[in-house]
């Protein structure tokens, strides 16, 4: 029997770059669910914090 490993993703860390962001939002805003976008903007406000902080360490 083969085991697969699985590989992790991290949205966060996806958002980070301002080009992800973009396409996440556009995804969001298309599929029309208010969660949806409000989930979205989460993620691309925790990916700006993270950017923060690392220019922060600079």
């Amino acid at each position: 029997m083969n085991k697969h490993r699985l590989i992790e993703f991290d949205s966060v860390e996806a958002a980070r770059e301002p080009d992800m962001q973009s396409v996440l939002l556009e995804m969001a805003k298309e599929d029309g669910n208010a969660a949806g976008i409000e989930h979205a903007l989460n993620i691309i406000s925790a990916a700006n914090q993270k950017n923060k902080s690392a220019l922060k360490k600079l």
